[in-house]
C-alpha cells in the first residue's frame, strides 16, 4: 500500500485467465493481473479462475489454489457446483476442501454451469456455508439459473432474496448487477442485512455510493474490478471521488471484505501479511 493513501485496497472480484474461455495451451494471466494492480496501488485481491468460471470448476479451482499458494496478498475464490448432482461432492467435503485451501468465498454461476440457485436445491451447501460464515458470491445476471437472458431482473432478485432470507447468517455478495438494479436491491438490503453489493463492471449508479452509505452505513458496498473485463481504474475513481467520509471509502475499498474474511471459520489465505 502507498503510504500516502489512507486505505488498504482489496480487489474483491477479479480473475486469473482471459475473459470467457481459455484456449488450450494459452497461459493463465495472473502476472498481468498483478501488474495491473500495481499500477493502481491495489495491494490485495480475492481472485477466481477464468477456467473455473467459464469451463471446468474443479480444474480452475485447483489452478487458482496453486497460483495463490504461499502469497500473503492474494486469496482464492472457488467456483462451486451444487452437491445435488451425479458425482457431486457432499457439502461437508466441499467445505473441508475449501478450509484446507484457505478459500475466501464460494461463487455461483448457475446459468453457465446449468444448476439452480434455489434453497430447495442447495440447502445442505447453504447451511454448511452459513455455519462456516463462508461468503457466497452470486453473479446477478445468472441468478435464476438456465439462460441468463430468460429471467427478468425481478425473478433473479426473488431467487436471491429467498436464499438470503432462509439463511440470514450466510454472507452474500452480489456481483455484476446493472446500474438500474438499485430499485430491486434496496428492498432486499432493507430486509436482509447479510446481503452486500459489489461495485463491479456496470453497477455505477449516479450518487450510488453516497445514497447507499447514507441509508446503510459504510459496510454494504464492496470494491471489485471484474478484471480482465475492465481495468480497476474507473471504479477506483468512482469510490475515491465520492462525497463520503474517508472511513466509508476505506470500508468499501477493503475494510468490509477483510472483515468478512476474518469471520470465516478458518484462516483465509492472503488477507493478512506478517505483523497485521
Amino acid at each position: 500500500m502507498d503510504a500516502s493513501l489512507p486505505y488498504w485496497i482489496v480487489d474483491a472480484w477479479c480473475a486469473a485467465g482471459p475473459y470467457r474461455t481459455r484456449q488450450p495451451g494459452t497461459p493463465y494471466a495472473f502476472d498481468e493481473l498483478l501488474a495491473e494492480h500495481e499500477r493502481f496501488d491495489i495491494g490485495r485481491r480475492l481472485c477466481l479462475s477464468a477456467e473455473a468460471r467459464d469451463g471446468v470448476p474443479d480444474e480452475g479451482n485447483a489452478e487458482i489454489t496453486r497460483l495463490t499458494a504461499g502469497r500473503d496478498d492474494t486469496g482464492a475464490i472457488w467456483v462451486a457446483l451444487p452437491p445435488a448432482r451425479f458425482g457431486g461432492r457432499p457439502a461437508e467435503r466441499l467445505l473441508a476442501d475449501a478450509q484446507a485451501a484457505g478459500v475466501a468465498m464460494l461463487a455461483f454461476f448457475p446459468a453457465t454451469h446449468g444448476h439452480h440457485l434455489a434453497t430447495w436445491a442447495n440447502g445442505d451447501l447453504y447451511a454448511a456455508m452459513e455455519e462456516a460464515r463462508l461468503p457466497l458470491a452470486i453473479d446477478v445476471a445468472q441468478a435464476a439459473g438456465g439462460d441468463p437472458g430468460a429471467a427478468t431482473p425481478q425473478v433473479r432478485y426473488e431467487a436471491i432474496h429467498a436464499v438470503a432470507a432462509a439463511y440470514p447468517k450466510l454472507p452474500i455478495v452480489l456481483w455484476n448487477a446493472w446500474y438500474m438494479d438499485e430499485r430491486l436491491q434496496v428492498p432486499i438490503l432493507d430486509a436482509c442485512p447479510n446481503v452486500r453489493v459489489g461495485l463491479a463492471t456496470v453497477f455505477v449508479p449516479t450518487f450510488g455510493i453516497e445514497q447507499y452509505t447514507a441509508r446503510y452505513g459504510p459496510d454494504r458496498l464492496i470494491f471489485g474490478s471484474s478484471w480482465p473485463v475492465q481495468s480497476p481504474g474507473p471504479l477506483l475513481t468512482y469510490v475515491l471521488y465520492a462525497d463520503v467520509e474517508d472511513a466509508a471509502k476505506a470500508a468499501i475499498l477493503g475494510g468490509t471484505v477483510r472483515e468478512l474474511c476474518a469471520e470465516v471459520r478458518w484462516p483465509v489465505r492472503g488477507m493478512w501479511g506478517e505483523g497485521e
